[in-house]
């Protein structure tokens, strides 16, 4: 069911959700508490909008984006556009060195959920930033080096990866059409 701009009633909710937390310093909320990191985030965005993603932590091991990427990898859900639909689950690689091992060989590292996409395909999402806690940003998957249409991703301390990739399209891996999944109970 798709309401007059095209997205589901869910769609509406996790959007409505994303404006909710977006400049928060603390995203509990319906009598649930949040890490104030990506996962945390987006999983509270979730939780308001009425879908639990970090019921399936249990059946996965690895930090919360390993954790959701593989329950919407087992659900079938993910797959890799240019332009991910608002609600979806966006997943970044070697957004730090997370194994700590100087190499860019890091993969799901930073998680975030599209809000908006604009009609020239730039898409916004919120996510955790380290420094500037919960806001909204920009990524352009078809052209990734432009700087101007995509926001950094990597951990301007560590530079860009060997082959210089450093922005959010750079670094993006997939999405997950997690708004596709059952509401909690």
């Amino acid at each position: 069911m798709e309401e007059e701009d095209g997205l589901t009633p869910m769609q509406t909710r996790l959007v409505d959700a994303a404006y909710w937390a977006r400049g928060r310093n603390d995203v509990s909320c319906n009598n649930k508490s949040f890490a104030m990191d990506c996962s945390g985030v987006v999983s509270a965005v979730y939780w308001k909008a009425g879908i639990d993603l970090q019921a399936a932590y249990p059946l996965y091991t690895g930090n919360g984006v390993t954790r959701i990427y593989r329950y919407l990898e087992d659900k079938k859900l993910l797959y890799r556009p240019d332009e991910p639909a608002p609600g979806d689950i966006v997943f970044w690689d070697n957004s730090y060195d997370k194994n700590n091992n100087g190499k860019a060989d890091d993969e799901l590292t930073h998680i975030g959920m599209v809000v908006e996409i604009s009609p020239r395909g730039d898409v916004t999402y919120i996510h955790h930033d380290y420094i500037s806690g919960v806001i909204f940003a920009h990524m352009y998957p078809p052209d990734p080096s432009d700087t101007g249409r995509n926001n950094g991703m990597r951990i301007q301390s560590l530079g860009p990866t060997p082959d210089g990739k450093s922005t959010a399209g750079d670094l993006y891996r997939k999405a997950g059409r997690g708004w596709e999944l059952e509401p909690a109970g």
